[in-house]
């Protein structure tokens, strides 16, 4: 069933997600979908969660030993990388989803998880002091929303994807991690 979902997710995101042509593909009732996910919103919230878990994995993969602004380069290239090779799992994952749809906490804890691992990685910018973490988390939802706007730009085609794109996103990093304090 899962499987079943998952190709029809890929290929056509939430509005493929029906549960009579899941149950079709998968060669069960749709009571079986309903019992096993729930319904469409179980299956939406399964997706959900496979995106942020890539996105999270893809952020461990990035090697810790990195100088710390390649390491923050290396994680914003992997964020635009999860955007462009699962679109629909990025569309999801930043609200295009059913209107009754809300992620479950344990889910948005897990999706918050990753901007606080950015967090994390940032804090080393900021001054020490009591509010060094928040400013940090104030620095990562700064990043954050760069690397989506620029994400937004290029899937509008407004910003074609290619060899100058990747060089200039790049550069735009490095320019929005120059503005940054060094310490």
């Amino acid at each position: 069933m899962l499987e079943a979902a998952r190709r029809r997710f890929v290929d056509g995101g939430i509005d493929a997600l029906s549960v009579r042509a899941i149950a079709t593909d998968a060669g069960c009732t749709t009571m079986a979908v309903y019992t096993h996910f729930g319904g469409k919103d179980g299956l939406i919230q399964h997706f959900f969660d496979e995106g942020f878990a890539r996105l999270a994995e893809a952020q461990r993969e990035v090697p810790e030993t990195l100088p710390l602004r390649a390491r923050v380069v290396a994680l914003c290239r992997s964020y635009r990388r999860i955007a462009h090779t699962y679109p629909h799992h990025y569309d999801l994952m930043l609200g295009a989803h059913s209107g009754r749809f809300q992620p479950a906490p344990t889910s948005r804890a897990r999706a918050l998880a990753t901007i606080e691992y950015l967090a994390d990685v940032l804090a080393p910018l900021e001054v020490a002091g009591p509010t060094q973490r928040e400013r940090a988390a104030e620095r990562a939802r700064a990043v954050i929303a760069f690397c989506h706007g620029w994400v937004m730009l290029e899937r509008a085609g407004l910003h074609p994807l290619s060899e100058q794109s990747d060089a200039a996103f790049e550069r735009a990093v490095h320019t929005l991690l120059h503005v940054m304090p060094a310490d």
